[in-house]
């Protein structure tokens, strides 16, 4: 693609050549400063502009991509039936915000499923890769009440005790201050 930028800079620098020829001009129609700069210059700033439309093309086109590839999670997301099909979303498109839901999803049908080992690891592995989401507090705290249900109390402890002590302002601090005033 530069080589063509090349190549239009090159027949636009001798477009102005054959206009402006370089022999000097004494008088009225002498070139003016102008002139003589594009004169100099051309060539230059034409592959600059070649290059920057370039680059503009390039991070379009990669936007672009991105934007399919998440409507392509999502579409995906709504398809997914069964704790099968929600582990290849997750595989799949793990980095996109759709990927992130359908582990909070997974993790919730794997309760519902009486799964609390798998929901545990589920809700571990979403926080460690997904600790500045929106959602990550309410992982902590549904991670807290799977470690409950699961009769494991001093890890329940700890993490909302973490919890509180990483979000003491957050909506859900009084419910993990119950939860843990419950233990």
């Amino acid at each position: 693609m530069l080589w063509q930028g090349v190549a239009v800079a090159d027949f636009l620098f001798h477009l102005m050549r054959s206009v402006h020829p370089s022999a000097p001009i004494s008088g009225p129609d002498a070139p003016s400063a102008l002139e003589n700069f594009l004169d100099l210059h051309i060539r230059k700033i034409l592959i600059g502009i070649a290059a920057v439309l370039a680059v503009v093309a390039i991070v379009a086109t990669v936007h672009l991509k991105r934007k399919k590839f998440e409507r392509e999670a999502g579409a995906a997301l709504v398809a997914a039936k069964d704790l099968d099909a929600m582990r290849k979303v997750i595989e799949t498109y793990g980095d996109t915000p759709a990927g992130q839901t359908a582990q909070l999803l997974l993790a919730d049908r794997q309760l519902a499923a009486n799964d609390a080992k798998a929901a545990e690891a589920t809700l571990r592995g979403f926080i460690a890769t997904n600790a500045k989401h929106p959602l990550a507090s309410q992982a902590k705290i549904t991670l807290a009440a799977t470690l409950i249900r699961l009769g494991q109390l001093d890890a329940a402890g700890s993490e909302l005790a973490g919890f509180l002590q990483s979000s003491p302002t957050s909506s859900l601090a009084p419910l993990a201050m119950v939860m843990q005033a419950e233990l």
